[in-house]
């Protein structure tokens, strides 16, 4: 019995034509790169700014008004 050849699995198929075949051209990749970096950096002043708020509440909380107020 010989073997038969089973094909190659490849992944799911595609349902539209990709002109460029896979290769985004320069500029694409230089503007996702760069939207990249602005989610990075807005999701770290993000947990920046949740830190401070966090820093300053329990502050507030620790604070004791003096007696006779």
């Amino acid at each position: 019995m010989a073997d038969a050849e089973q094909p190659e699995w490849r992944g799911p198929e595609r349902h539209y034509t990709d002109p460029y075949r896979g290769r985004l051209p320069e500029l694409e990749r230089c503007m996702i790169r760069h939207r990249a970096l602005e989610m990075i950096l807005v999701l770290y002043h993000g947990e920046e700014l949740k830190r401070s708020v966090v820093a300053a509440v329990e502050a507030r909380l620790d604070w004791k008004p003096p007696h006779g107020q």
